[in-house]
C-alpha cells in the first residue's frame, strides 16, 4: 500500500467513513420503512440506498485491503498530519 494520506487514504478515515455512510444508509432504509411516501419519494429513496449499499461495500473493501497490506507487511506508513496550536 502506497504511503497513507490523512483523510483520504488512511485506515483511520476508512473507518471514519464506514461509519458515516453506514448511519446515512440505515436513515435511508429507516425512511423508507416508516414513512407514508409518494411514487416519486419512495424512488428517491429506494435509489439513496442503492448508492449507500454501494457506497459502503467499496469503503469496506478499500479497508479490508489496507489492513490485510498491513498484517502481511507487518507495517503501515503514513503522513502524519502537523496541526497549528493556533
Amino acid at each position: 500500500m502506497k504511503k497513507g494520506i490523512p483523510n483520504l487514504n488512511t485506515i483511520s478515515t476508512f473507518v471514519e467513513r464506514m461509519c458515516i455512510e453506514n448511519v446515512k444508509l440505515k436513515q435511508f432504509k429507516y425512511r423508507l420503512e416508516t414513512l407514508e411516501l409518494t411514487e416519486e419519494q419512495r424512488k428517491e429513496l429506494e435509489y439513496k440506498v442503492e448508492f449507500q449499499t454501494v457506497l459502503v461495500s467499496d469503503i469496506k473493501t478499500r479497508l479490508l485491503e489496507a489492513l490485510k497490506d498491513v498484517f502481511e507487511n507487518k507495517h503501515y506508513d503514513y503522513y502524519k498530519e502537523k496541526r497549528s496550536l493556533v
